[in-house]
Order: C-alpha cells, then structure tokens, then sequence
C-alpha cells in the first residue's frame, strides 16, 4: 500500500486508529433509502438525462465514470464520490475502456 499516495488522496487516519486510512466520501445526504452496487461496463451507463424525488450519491470502487448533472459533465474517479440531487436533469455514463465498479446509494431528503 502506497501511504504517500493515499495521503495526497485525503486519506487520514483517524484518532486512536492504527494501520487504518480513511476518507470522507460525503455527508448531510439525507436518509438512506437504499444501496446497490454496480459494474458499469465501457460504454454503459443512462444515457438519458432524467429526474426524480431522490437523490444519488455515486462512490467509485474502481475505474472511472462521467456524470451529467445540469449542463456541466463530471468524471468521478476510484475513492471519489458525487451527490447529485435528483431534481436536477442527471445522467451516468462510463467513457473509459475499464468495467467501472460504484456503490449507488440512494437518499431522501429528512423531512420526506
């Protein structure tokens, strides 16, 4: 394991921990409806915009993935994550020539 690269990364270990590096992914995301893991092949993904009432926090495994969200494309790569509310316009494509590997977790807002 390369600390030197996990540390340039945002890895940390936390107090009281030992051989342990962590990474903040996201919070304040609203409350968990449901998780899923998923391999999108080169090429796959949703390649239609489109919305909904929740919303999407992408964690990328391995690999890389581009993510519509409004006008502007996003690639999130490995140990990246991405919030994307699921009122803006939103689309998940894989461009690169790897499976890509991504824990989708899928949340409501608190008061829903």
């Amino acid at each position: 394991m390369d600390i030197s690269r996990l540390k340039a990364e945002g890895f940390c270990t936390p107090p009281e921990h030992t051989g342990f590096f962590a990474k903040e992914l996201f919070k304040d995301g609203g409350k968990i409806r449901d998780g899923a893991a998923a391999y999108i092949e080169p090429g796959g993904g949703l390649p239609e915009n489109h919305t909904h009432d929740y919303n999407h926090i992408f964690i990328v495994v391995k690999g890389t993935i581009n993510v519509t969200v409004g006008a502007q494309e996003k690639t999130v790569s490995e140990n990246e994550s991405l919030f994307v509310k699921g009122e803006i316009p939103h689309s998940i494509h894989n461009r690169s020539n790897e499976t890509a590997q991504v824990i989708g977790i899928t949340t409501v807002n608190d008061n829903d």
